[in-house]
């Protein structure tokens, strides 16, 4: 019997470890989990930044349905193939299909900051469009152009990671947060939420204490993810970037300019999404500027979409309060900005 129990649980074990392991077993879980009733986790419902928090008074849902903002009108005929290279902040959540998108017939995103690799085929005689996005704390990704030529490519041969880039890939692909993947299958169940509710409000009215991972703004009416505020992190908006860093940026991004141009798109747009507390809060440290520093520099050569301008300069609330992502506001800002770009090609 005791045998028995042993075999369970080392398979039971070893069945937690693989689908923690694994990116898209990970995420076919939590689209699993998040339809079912009985499995259902708060973790993310309320928000990413509640979900590592659990702070009861930022306990909000997110409304993906509601913007301040109209989104402009356009009337053209959709003729353009889009594919998208992006992150979350372009996810299922905010773009479902080619319905926001101006002049846009067919549209594909792959999320490449999750390692996703596809194979790109742009269509001879009709426009193809590429556009690049990030937000900003993964900018500094692409001052090596592999990081993304080797995700989006144009064959389905063995993909080929440089040396330095091997590790990274293995370990985000494979092994990237792994405790918190197990954590989340384990105990991320909506009954338990009130019991870590009623944790971290002890621990922030007693202790002044909160998840390391989630920093409280100083008007304490937002949370903020941690690592874009700790100037040690190299996703923090006040992380020192040097001139050498900002030139190998634009150089790599040229290169992805030039390199998918001459392999049939017509055009390739690069984007990047300002994390919250560059526009919100700079003040908390000294903001390096990345984004101005690399859109305005003299030797940019692909195109941009431009809103990290718009954003600073908006009295509309853009981000979430208990998010990392923008709302829909900030999102309708966004898309208005890149409509504008590709309907020109629409015409």
């Amino acid at each position: 019997m005791k045998k028995t129990v042993v075999i369970i649980g080392v398979a039971l074990f070893i069945l937690l470890l693989a689908v923690s392991t694994f990116n898209g077993v990970t995420e076919a879980v939590f689209h699993y989990r998040s339809t079912s009733a009985l499995l259902k986790s708060d973790k993310y419902y309320y928000g990413d930044l509640f979900g590592l928090s659990y702070l009861p008074r930022f306990k909000i849902k997110a409304d993906f349905a509601t913007a301040n903002i109209d989104r402009e009108k356009c009337g053209l005929p959709r003729t353009i193939n889009l594919f998208v290279a992006g992150d979350s902040y372009l996810g299922e959540h905010f773009v479902k299909d080619r319905t926001p998108f101006c002049g846009v017939k067919k549209y594909r995103f792959l999320r490449v900051n999750l390692n996703e690799v596809g194979v790109v085929e742009p269509v001879k005689g009709e426009t193809n469009i590429l556009l690049v996005e990030a937000v900003e704390r993964d900018v500094r990704s692409f001052k090596n152009p592999d990081y993304l030529t080797a995700k989006v490519r144009f064959d389905d041969s063995p993909v080929r990671f440089p040396v330095k880039q091997l590790n990274s890939f293995v370990k985000h692909t494979f092994f990237n947060d792994i405790g918190r993947r197990i954590e989340y299958h384990l105990f991320s169940y909506s009954c338990f939420t009130p019991v870590k509710e009623l944790k971290a409000a002890f621990n922030f009215r007693f202790f002044k204490r909160i998840s390391g991972e989630v920093f409280l703004a100083p008007d304490t009416s937002r949370l903020l993810f941690s690592p874009t505020v700790d100037s040690l992190s190299p996703q923090s908006s006040f992380a020192p970037v040097g001139d050498g860093e900002i030139d190998s940026i634009v150089s790599s991004l040229n290169y992805l300019h030039r390199y998918y141009t001459e392999r049939g798109f017509d055009e390739v747009y690069f984007s990047a999404i300002p994390n919250p507390v560059s526009v919100l809060y700079p003040g908390i440290g000294t903001y390096n500027e990345l984004i101005p520093r690399i859109q305005n520099h003299p030797g940019l050569r692909i195109p941009i979409v431009n809103i990290y301008d718009r954003f600073i300069s908006t009295e509309e609330e853009i981000y979430f309060r208990n998010d990392t992502h923008w709302n829909m506001n900030g999102f309708t800002l966004w898309l208005n900005e890149f409509n504008k770009k590709i309907e020109r090609h629409a015409r």
